[in-house]
């Protein structure tokens, strides 16, 4: 398995193209391939996977991950019952799961996930309709688990908060947008 990335970019190709955002990338970031409506969504992958040496993780299809030769795959909540089967029929590949309170945390825990994605932490374009989890959950939830990244509002003015409150890395789909987060993010490594 490879080692495990701090900071992962989500792809929404829907909102912007990710494909020049991949190029630029540091090597410690990784991508998960979501766009789940993309039209031509194997060729797609194929085309981030052979851009980057980075950590790549295809989002729900583990058919596609084997395709493409994917370093994993992230499990949608709904998703986690499969987490462990995932796990044994590859053993090499970094699984990584979503959450969205202590309850589906614990479950990918027991599961075995490598990563935790707890979401929503601040409001966020992508689910307006969500509210962010309070700092009470968010942090008996870090406390407890050390794998636990941040999703949901993440951009360059809350970036700092993520280690206050416990997080071991986090997830980002418009923040790496905007090229001053990214270059945010390589004057950190």
């Amino acid at each position: 398995m490879k080692n495990l990335s701090k900071a992962f970019f989500i792809t929404d190709s829907q909102s912007f193209d990710p494909l020049p955002i991949i190029s630029t990338l540091p090597a410690n970031i990784g991508i998960i391939i979501r766009d789940y409506e993309h039209p031509h969504r194997a060729q797609y992958a194929k085309t981030i996977r052979a851009l980057t040496k980075n950590t790549v993780l295809v989002a729900k299809d583990v058919a596609l991950a084997e395709k493409i030769k994917a370093d994993g795959v992230h499990l949608p909540q709904f998703m986690v019952n499969e987490l462990a089967d995932v796990k044994a029929a590859h053993p090499e590949w970094v699984v990584t799961a979503a959450a969205h309170d202590m309850e589906s945390t614990v479950q990918a825990e027991r599961s075995g996930a490598h990563i935790v994605f707890l979401s929503p932490i601040f409001l966020t374009s992508s689910h307006p309709e969500q509210q962010p989890l309070k700092t009470a959950e968010i942090l008996e939830i870090t406390k407890k688990y050390t794998n636990v990244y941040a999703l949901g509002g993440i951009n360059s003015y809350n970036l700092a908060m993520l280690a206050e409150l416990g997080f071991a890395g986090f997830s980002a789909i418009s923040a790496f947008n905007n090229c001053g987060f990214v270059a945010t993010l390589k004057a950190q490594t």
